[in-house]
Order: structure tokens, then C-alpha cells, then sequence
């Protein structure tokens, strides 16, 4: 949401990826104050919603890291660098794993459900309220830092990698960002074929000996993604 401020804005633009992350702002330096020391916070926010952004972004597939879900790809246009690689995931393809939050808690020993993280108002937590793990609070401080860009997320009932750690978690924060097989995010609905945003999944995921995650579906997917698929209708694109 547009901050509220009577600082002096030489120039606004809403961001163009999505509604729900607002607007950016050019204002006189000056003036700045408290509103400029808000990056961390807006940082964190973008890591609850499972948003990557520059360097971070190399060597990933658009499709996978949601590029197509912040207006970033045309399954329309013509030409471009990358063009094939995405129009034959699309088209001839499944989107199997994706780019996600992950909700670090100590290890309960249980499956425990994925969940949606609802969209943040203002610079509020996004993190999903009321979630409930048996036994268990957010991952401490120390846990939260054990974990590492690469570490495996492991599927601990079939002992299988299932994704990896693509962000640690920022000051402040207890979730991180990895790519994720979407069968442990949701699940195509059989008894409500209209309910686009899936089942939740119940799975014991666990990074290293004592971190558990809870995979979170950023509610900023809206309901265009296809759960038996992974893929949006390329006709509202």
C-alpha cells in the first residue's frame, strides 16, 4: 500500500510486478528520514512473499521463479532472449517446482501442512497467522543463521532432496527462499476441480538436523496457477 508521508516525492511509480508491492518512491534526501531506513523492512516483507530480485535471479528459469506471475514474461510478444526455453516449458511442459517462501520452525518430527502467506499490508509481516505446528515456535535466531544458500530441503519420510535454499533468511526474519517441488507446496483439488489454489500439502521437510520448514504459497499468485500443471492460462498473459 502507498505509504503515508509529507516528505516531499520528486517521483512515484507503482511497482509494475504487482499491485501488492505498492509504489516506489524518489524523494529529497533531506527529507528521507525515517522512510529511507524502511529498506530492511520492505526486504523482509519481499522475503516472506517469496520474491527474488537481481543477482539473485542468474541462472534461474523464468517460469520457476514466477517471472511470468509479476508480468515479466509475454507468451504473446515476439522475439527475445529466452523466448524457446520459456514458450516450450509452457507449452509443451510442466512447471514441477517453483520459487517459494519457506517458514523456518525447530523440527517437530511431524508433517506439518503447506500454508498461504497472505499479502502484507503496508510494511506488516506476511507471515501466515494462526499456523499451527505441534510443539512448536519460529526457528531461533541461531537456527535461523545455520542455514546456507544450497543446503538440500530434504523430504525426511522418502529421504529425497525435494529443493534448495535459494536466500537465507534477513535480519529479522525467520523465513528464507528456495526452489520447491510443487507436489510439497499443493495439490490439485479432485473433489472441487474449481478451486485453483490447490490443497495444501502435509509433508516433514527438514534442512540439516534440527530446522523443519513449512512451505508457503505467497497469496499474490492469485488463483492463475494451474496446481496439476504448475502453469498459468497463457491466454490472460
Amino acid at each position: 500500500t502507498k505509504p503515508e508521508s509529507d516528505v516531499e516525492v520528486v517521483l512515484e511509480a507503482a511497482d509494475p510486478r504487482h499491485e501488492a508491492l505498492g509504489v516506489r518512491q524518489i524523494v529529497k534526501v533531506s527529507e528521507a528520514g525515517e522512510e529511507a531506513r524502511g529498506a530492511t523492512r520492505y526486504e523482509v516483507m519481499l522475503q516472506e512473499q517469496g520474491i527474488l530480485e537481481g543477482e539473485a535471479l542468474d541462472g534461474l528459469i523464468p517460469l520457476e521463479a514466477n517471472i511470468e506471475l509479476m508480468n515479466g514474461v509475454s507468451f504473446h510478444k515476439g522475439c527475445y532472449v529466452g523466448q524457446e526455453l520459456v514458450a516450450r516449458t509452457q507449452f509443451k511442459g510442466l512447471v514441477r517446482k517453483r520459487v517459494c517462501p519457506l517458514l523456518l520452525i525447530p523440527d517437530t518430527g511431524e508433517a506439518v501442512s503447506s500454508m498461504v502467506a497472505r499479502l502484507p499490508e503496508g510494511f506488516e509481516t506476511s507471515l501466515p497467522q494462526g499456523w499451527e505446528a505441534p510443539g512448536a515456535e519460529l526457528a531461533s535466531s541461531a537456527e535461523a543463521a545455520s542455514v546456507q544458500v544450497g543446503d538440500e530441503i530434504v523430504d525426511v519420510d522418502s529421504g529425497r532432496s525435494v529443493g534448495k535454499v535459494l536466500q537465507v533468511p534477513l535480519p529479522g526474519s525467520r523465513c528464507a527462499i528456495g526452489m520447491l517441488r510443487l507436489d510439497h507446496l499443493m495439490q490439485a483439488d479432485e473433489e472441487d476441480a474449481g478451486n485453483a489454489w490447490g490443497r495444501p500439502v502435509a509433508s516433514h521437510l527438514r534442512l540439516g538436523d534440527s530446522v523443519q520448514i513449512v512451505p508457503l504459497r505467497p497469496e499474490w499468485w492469485g488463483s492463475q496457477l494451474d496446481p496439476s500443471s504448475g502453469k498459468v492460462d497463457p491466454e490472460g498473459r
